[in-house]
């Protein structure tokens, strides 16, 4: 919070400069529970909403894509989904047979997109996401 707070007073005033503040959804890397890291991110969110209110809030990469996505529909909610942009992550990537792959592919992570209302001011892809998961977000 402190360092979104920091953040904010750096930035140019209202109006000069179209700003979005993309803020992670943090679970496993610190053995916490998903609605903890919700929380914390809407904590963070109702900072910068505060502070500015013209500024545009989502929910970028992290480790868990449902809670991201869940911190997303719950931000769309309290801020207007004309105000919300999502783009998670495929989720912690694994080794298979020597190949890293993400948990989440381009169907299932499309699935989960697909519940979030289709106002949002944007939806894309942070880390392993490629061309196919944009493509799925299309077809869902």
């Amino acid at each position: 919070p402190e360092q979104t707070a920091r953040m904010m007073e750096m930035m140019p005033p209202a109006g000069e400069i179209d700003v979005a503040v993309s803020i992670p959804v943090i679970t496993g890397t610190q053995n916490r529970k998903a609605d903890s890291a919700i929380e914390e991110f809407l904590h963070r969110a109702d900072l910068v909403a505060a502070r500015r209110p013209d500024w545009r809030i989502g929910v970028g990469c992290g480790d868990d894509p449902v809670a991201a996505m869940d911190a997303a529909g719950l931000a769309a909610e309290r801020f207007g989904p004309d105000r919300v942009f999502a783009k998670p992550s495929a989720g912690l990537p694994v080794d298979r047979d020597r190949k890293r792959c993400y948990p989440f592919g381009p169907r299932a992570w499309a699935a989960l997109l697909s519940k979030l209302p289709r106002a949002l001011y944007a939806l894309g892809g942070c880390c392993g996401c490629g061309p196919e998961w944009i493509q799925a977000i299309n077809k869902e």
